[in-house]
């Protein structure tokens, strides 16, 4: 029998579980884990999430969040993302695997897959302090913080806040990422 997936997403995307053997369903009462991918914090509020999760997070179900984002970029502002969310799991008592920046399994992967890179010679782009900043730091790479993104409005002395909070600080700052 196929395993029971709770995978919380955006837009009705299954993509995640599409190709292999597990079967969605959409309460929390009957999963076997949790795929947190992404987050509707923009149309749903996060006690909508709560009820969902209560009844997994009661059984011990595990976790997966594949997207760590607290905060998620919207056509008209921000909102909460799927870290958030599985912020709310772990306060509800469940177990949560984290895949994704700033925890270090992402970046040994990207380093397993670009082969033998002098790690002087990465640099990490991101417009989070708390996910690319961090994560970069972590790995031991330089990092360079885009103002634009979920920061767009926030003030210097806002930034050097975040960068106090999180004890990093980026070797570049710029105000948009030009390609």
């Amino acid at each position: 029998m196929a395993r029971r997936c709770l995978l919380i997403s955006r837009d009705g995307d299954t993509s995640p579980l599409d190709g292999i053997d597990i079967q969605r369903t959409e309460r929390g009462e009957d999963a076997d884990f949790v795929l947190l991918a992404a987050s509707e914090g923009d149309i749903l509020p996060l006690s909508h999430y709560e009820a969902l999760l209560v009844p997994a997070a009661r059984r011990n179900v595990p976790c997966l969040c594949t997207n760590p984002d607290k905060i998620m970029l919207t056509k008209d502002s921000t909102a909460f993302g799927a870290g958030r969310i599985a912020e709310l799991y772990e306060q509800l008592g469940g177990h949560v695997r984290w895949i994704g920046k700033p925890f270090p399994d992402i970046y040994a992967a990207a380093r397993d897959f670009l082969g033998p890179i002098d790690p002087q010679r990465i640099c990490c782009i991101g417009d989070s302090i708390e996910h690319d900043i961090v994560g970069a730091a972590g790995a031991g790479f330089a990092s360079v913080l885009v103002t634009t993104g979920i920061l767009e409005t926030a003030t210097d002395a806002q930034r050097q806040a975040l960068f106090v909070e999180h004890d990093v600080i980026p070797d570049f700052i710029m105000p948009k990422f030009f390609w």
